[in-house]
């Protein structure tokens, strides 16, 4: 990191430091397309947390040379609680803070990458896969009342950084981002992002060349999404109003649907006629246009190629790999549309 004197003609980016803090320095293998940017989140636990990423090298590098990577710079508020608790022994605020400080990185991360659709730079843009990975691969730099009590190899903040910034990111890009990862860390156990983490996986393992895996994560993703969404959302209620004379009771529709075996036959036996009942516009359209890329009479949608894999060890080629991510991708956005769509058709019937 480098610091910046004030009379410097670039702009200069400051990022505060907390009195009580830690402070973790981890580098990822991905490009960050901009400079620097920092963003300032709250944890589930209520700390003030701030994130700054920057690209390293930030300008130049030489095609010959090792590619350019992301520096991370993570500060978490430290409480008086956690300070008490410790009683001294600083080193365990690490252990203590190791999730939290995971849950941050990667809600970032996961926004970054979903929101600007940028899933490769030069690497997978991912960061550690679990907390302890996160703590292995990490130095991290305690400051308590403005003084450092453990200092790790790199710190980045001994007075408060600062570093010009050449090309910013887009305002209204970086409150979208920042937004959208708070989200993340308020609802983390919600069914929408457990499905986002399974197409992101299925991105993530695309990019890897494991196009096996990434073909079963994006089928994975689908399946999950129409169990949650026949089951469990507001269109279970119209799936009760379509087949009331069959429908009795949650176990009814429990065991319907059980005996509705695989994607395909769960899609034409209630997507279809829930979205002619809706009348939303598109939908049944979009769908009947995806609907031979999920399955069809050849046996090369991907349903069918992931039935291949898993019951015969059938090989995925990288097309088909991309083309299931694909109708991944637009299927998700069906769901998510027809779940608006009756919101607010839930919205205007408690008007009248």
């Amino acid at each position: 990191m480098t610091f910046v004197p004030s009379n410097s003609e670039e702009p200069v980016v400051k990022v505060p430091v907390f009195p009580n803090s830690i402070v973790y320095c981890i580098e990822l293998p991905f490009c960050f397309e901009y400079e620097f940017e920092c963003f300032e989140l709250l944890t589930y636990e209520c700390r003030k947390a701030f994130v700054a990423l920057e690209r390293k090298p930030k300008r130049k590098w030489n095609y010959k040379t090792l590619p350019p990577r992301t520096a991370v710079t993570l500060v978490i508020q430290l409480l008086d609680v956690d300070i008490k608790q410790v009683k001294e022994r600083y080193s365990d605020l690490a252990s203590n803070l190791k999730e939290e400080g995971w849950q941050v990185l990667m809600s970032l991360i996961k926004a970054y990458r979903r929101i600007t659709k940028d899933y490769f730079s030069y690497a997978p843009v991912d960061g550690p896969s679990c907390p302890e990975e996160f703590t292995r691969n990490s130095e991290y730099t305690i400051i308590i009342n403005g003084k450092p009590v453990i200092k790790g190899k790199v710190l980045l903040v001994e007075r408060g950084f600062g570093i010009s910034v050449n090309i910013p990111m887009p305002e209204k890009l970086k409150a979208e981002i920042a937004l959208y990862a708070q989200d993340l860390l308020v609802s983390k156990d919600n069914i929408w992002n457990l499905v986002m983490d399974l197409y992101d996986l299925g991105v993530i393992n695309y990019h890897y060349h494991r196009w096996q895996i990434s073909l079963i994560q994006s089928v994975v993703a689908m399946e999950t999404v129409v169990s949650w969404f026949i089951l469990k959302s507001l269109a279970r209620n119209h799936i009760f109003m379509l087949r009331k004379n069959r429908l009795k009771s949650d176990e009814d529709l429990n065991r319907e649907y059980k005996d509705a075996l695989g994607l395909p036959k769960r899609i034409d036996k209630y997507l279809f006629p829930l979205f002619k009942h809706l009348k939303i516009n598109g939908l049944i359209s979009r769908l009947r246009k995806i609907r031979p890329l999920i399955s069809n009479n050849k046996k090369t949608g991907a349903y069918d190629i992931r039935n291949a894999v898993v019951h015969q060890g059938s090989k995925v080629t990288e097309k088909e790999a991309k083309e299931s991510l694909q109708v991944c991708e637009e299927f998700l956005k069906i769901i998510s549309e027809a779940v608006e769509g009756m919101k607010s058709l839930t919205n205007k019937s408690t008007r009248y």
